[in-house]
Formats: structure tokens, C-alpha cells, sequence
């Protein structure tokens, strides 16, 4: 009878866990490694590296499958260097496991735009950490994984003590919540992660005119690089994009 009563107990207490919604606050910065590595000029480099500080905020809502990743504070100007906003503020990333669909909301010169897309698994192979490379991150152990999709690589640190295979942006089916994530010019890290007593609702984006993800990316990139020639290559110009 008291093995019953712990067995319900234990329920009970797995089901209000698991009812519960989660907040994830995560930082976003541009890897310009590469960039600093590569240059020979030291006003340069110290532009570049000025500018890998600067940092955005978004944060994840996840509950019962569903989650939103969405921008909540632009980064702080660390530099006089000329940073052109391709894209804006109002960037989400909608993912519905249950039906595995998925929708981004994303601005091109503050014209809006969604786009509709079936929310496909990442393709991960679990890794060894390297000797310099976290172990723990915000006090969570963390595990190492890679993976392979749109023609790149994305490392990852997830951790397996809180069970929701979720994370920022499109990344996501991992054993465990994306705390960490380095790959396609960004660094992603968790700065905080809260469970929620009250169960959130998950809203899908809807502002924007649809669009499909080759189309958009197109424009991106003409957009880009209409801009790079406009401004010739004398200074030192990053494009801000999601």
C-alpha cells in the first residue's frame, strides 16, 4: 500500500512537471572569429572584436510541445563601425512538434514576412568534448552534439536534466533543452532558465506577407549584396541579419 502511494505520488509530481511551461532567456552574438583571425590590420580587428561583444536577447516559451523563439532587446552599439539592420526586431521562430510544423517571422527592411515549412529533425551525432569546451553551463551538466542541415554545421551543448528536446531558433530534438549553440556566424548561449507556474499559450505569428524559404532567402541575399556594393568596401561594414 505505501509502495502504491509513493508510485502516485511520483506520478502526480512528474505530471505537474512536465505540465509546467518553461522560460529560456538566451544572449546572441555574431562568431567573427574568423574575420579577427584572418585580418592583418589592428584598427580592424579591434572593430571586429568589439563588435563579437555586442549582444541581442531572445527568449524561448515552450509548453506541451509547442514554443516560440522571439527577440526581445537589440544589442548595445560598442562601435562607431557601420552595422546595416537587414533585418529587423520582430524575428520569431515558431515550432509545433505535434503536427511538425514550423513558422518564422522575419523582416527585410522592415517589410514583414512569414514563412510556413514543415519542422524537419536536425540531423545530430553526439560528440566528445574538447579539453577547452564547457562541461557545465549555468550550472546544468551539458553534453556535446553536431549537426549537419542547410549545407552547415551547427555544435550544440544540451543538457539531459531538464527533459524538453527543445532549443533557440529551428534547433531542436536533442535528449535534452539546447543551452549552448555555436554555428552559421552566431553564438547562442542559455543566460537563464525558469519553470513557470502558470501554463503559457502559445501564439503563432501572423504579420507578414507569406513567402516561401527559397524566395526570401533570394531577396536576403540580393538585398545584401546591393548594399555592399552601395558602399563600395572602404570601411568596415557588417550586415545585421537573423
Amino acid at each position: 500500500m505505501k509502495l502504491f502511494a509513493c508510485f502516485i505520488t511520483i506520478l502526480m509530481f512528474s505530471i505537474t512537471t512536465f505540465a509546467q511551461s518553461l522560460e529560456v532567456v538566451y544572449g546572441e552574438k555574431r562568431d567573427l572569429s574568423g574575420q579577427i583571425e584572418s585580418n592583418s590590420n589592428p584598427q580592424v580587428k579591434a572593430i571586429l572584436a568589439n563588435l563579437a561583444k555586442e549582444e541581442s536577447i531572445y527568449t524561448l516559451q515552450y509548453n506541451s510541445g509547442k514554443s516560440i523563439y522571439s527577440k526581445t532587446a537589440d544589442a548595445t552599439k560598442t562601435t562607431n563601425a557601420q552595422v546595416i539592420n537587414l533585418t529587423g526586431s520582430e524575428y520569431a521562430y515558431y515550432k509545433d512538434q505535434g503536427v511538425k510544423k514550423a513558422i518564422e517571422q522575419n523582416t527585410i527592411f522592415k517589410k514583414e514576412f512569414l514563412i510556413n515549412e514543415e519542422l524537419t529533425s536536425n540531423d545530430w551525432k553526439f560528440a566528445v568534448s574538447e579539453d577547452d569546451e564547457p562541461t557545465e553551463i549555468g550550472g546544468y551538466k551539458v553534453s556535446k552534439a553536431i549537426g549537419l542541415f542547410n549545407g552547415g554545421s551547427c555544435t550544440v551543448f544540451y543538457t539531459e536534466e531538464i527533459a524538453v528536446n527543445e532549443g533557440p531558433r529551428s534547433l531542436w530534438g536533442l535528449p535534452g533543452l539546447i543551452l549552448r549553440a555555436q554555428g552559421s556566424g552566431k553564438i547562442i548561449e542559455a543566460k537563464s532558465v525558469k519553470w513557470l507556474k502558470e501554463e503559457l499559450s502559445i501564439a503563432k505569428p501572423d504579420q507578414g506577407k507569406l513567402i516561401s524559404r527559397d524566395d526570401y532567402n533570394l531577396m536576403k541575399s540580393e538585398k545584401e549584396a546591393d548594399l555592399l556594393n552601395g558602399y563600395g568596401g572602404g570601411n568596415v561594414i557588417t550586415i545585421q541579419k537573423n
